[in-house]
C-alpha cells in the first residue's frame, strides 16, 4: 500500500529540509577560518563558491512552486563544486599542480582575447596589444609550466581529463566520506541511472 502524505505535512518536511541544509551551509562558513592544511587551503575558493551556491540554492527552495529547473541546475552546480574539492584534496601532485596551475592557463588565453570595442579603428591595435600582453606572459615560468600541462593554442580545457564519475569514484576509493552523498549526486544529477559509465559525456 503506497504511503501518503497531507500537502501540510510536505510542507512542514520542506521546511525541515531548508533548516537542515541551511544549517549544513552555516558549517562550510564556520569552517573556512580555520583551515591551516595548504592543500586544503588552495583549494578552498571552491568550498567557498559552493557555499554561495547553496545560498542561492536555498533562497529558490522557498518557492515551491515555481523555478524547479532552476534549483536542478543549481543542486548540479553545488554538488560539482564539493566534489571538485573534495578530489582536489586526494588526488595524486600531478593532479593537483594541474588544478594550482589552471587559472594561470586560462588568464594567458583571456589576455590575449582583444577588446573590440565599438571604433574598428582601434580593433588592429587593442589585437596587437593583447598579443603582445600574451608574449609578455610567455616570458614567466609560471606561466609556461601552465601552459605545458594545457595548451597555448587551446584556451577551454578543464583542469582534470577525468569525468565526474570519475572523480567520485575516486573520492569513494579514498574513503572516510559518506559514500551515499557521492553517489546521489552521480545518478540524480548527472546521468541517468541506468546508463554505464562509459556513456557519460560530462
Amino acid at each position: 500500500m503506497p504511503i501518503t502524505h497531507s500537502v501540510d505535512h510536505l510542507k512542514k518536511l520542506h521546511q525541515e529540509a531548508m533548516r537542515f541544509f541551511e544549517a549544513e551551509l552555516s558549517m562550510i562558513q564556520a569552517v573556512l577560518p580555520k583551515i591551516t592544511d595548504d592543500r586544503v587551503a588552495k583549494t578552498a575558493t571552491l568550498l567557498l563558491s559552493s557555499g554561495h551556491t547553496g545560498t542561492a540554492l536555498l533562497m529558490l527552495t522557498e518557492q515551491t512552486d515555481s523555478f524547479s529547473g532552476e534549483i536542478v541546475m543549481l543542486a548540479r552546480s553545488f554538488m560539482e563544486k564539493l566534489t571538485n574539492f573534495c578530489y582536489a584534496n586526494i588526488c595524486d601532485e600531478k593532479e593537483y599542480r594541474a588544478f594550482i596551475l589552471h587559472p594561470i592557463y586560462k588568464q594567458y588565453h583571456n589576455a590575449g582575447t582583444p577588446v573590440i570595442g565599438d571604433d574598428p579603428q582601434l580593433w588592429k591595435e587593442n589585437y596587437e596589444a593583447a598579443k603582445k600582453k600574451q608574449e609578455d606572459l610567455k616570458k614567466i615560468g609560471i606561466v609556461q609550466e601552465a601552459l605545458t600541462i594545457f595548451s597555448e593554442t587551446k584556451g577551454s580545457m578543464n583542469w582534470t581529463k577525468k569525468k565526474m564519475w570519475e572523480r567520485i569514484e575516486a573520492i569513494q576509493k579514498w574513503g572516510k566520506l559518506l559514500d551515499p552523498f557521492f553517489t546521489i549526486s552521480k545518478y540524480e544529477y548527472y546521468a541517468d541511472a541506468i546508463s554505464p559509465p562509459s556513456s557519460y559525456s560530462f
